[in-house]
């Protein structure tokens, strides 16, 4: 991880979350894409090799589709509720889950 500013990251694709530090959740997206880079580079060269592209988008706004428990919409609600009382003086980047509804496509 190469530090550019005192306020900036750069991140290439050798940079990978710690699992021993995650929650459950972010260890699973870790791991299932490490798996999936292992599996893309075990394919043999030629036509039918599998490509990958990989989206790991922020915190996630905007219409929900799912009423079960879902992680970006339970943070905003903890705020706007007053359960959340804990707000970081910290930036958060949003993207719009349309924007990577789009992406996807």
């Amino acid at each position: 991880m190469a530090k550019t500013d005192k306020t900036q990251l750069s991140f290439g694709p050798e940079d990978w979350s710690e699992v021993e530090a995650c929650n459950a959740y972010s260890k699973s997206k870790t791991l299932a894409e490490r798996k999936a880079w292992d599996i893309q580079k075990e394919q043999p060269e030629g036509d039918y090799k599998i490509e990958i592209a990989v989206i790991n988008p922020t915190l996630i706004v905007g219409p929900n589709l799912n009423t079960a428990n879902f992680s970006s919409g339970n943070i905003i609600h903890g705020w706007l509720t007053g359960k959340r009382e804990v707000i970081s003086n910290n930036t958060m980047s949003l993207v719009d889950v349309r924007d990577i509804a789009k992406m996807h496509l």
